[in-house]
């Protein structure tokens, strides 16, 4: 079973980057996780393919 962490609210400096990785699309997925929260390496790939994507969003680099 996959446990989703759940923080308080986000973080108070309006400067800090926030990434949920709850809104990964492949959070989810039970074949991408080893254990609850370890990653095969589909997963893996998949999850950084994501944060990426994420990052270049947020910092908006080419």
């Amino acid at each position: 079973q996959l446990v989703q962490q759940e923080l308080e609210g986000r973080p108070s400096r309006s400067d800090m980057a926030w990434i949920d990785g709850n809104a990964w699309p492949g959070a989810k997925t039970p074949g991408f996780y080893y254990d609850d929260h370890h990653l095969v390496a589909e997963g893996a790939a998949s999850y950084s393919t994501w944060l990426d994507a994420e990052l270049n969003r947020q910092f908006q680099r080419p």
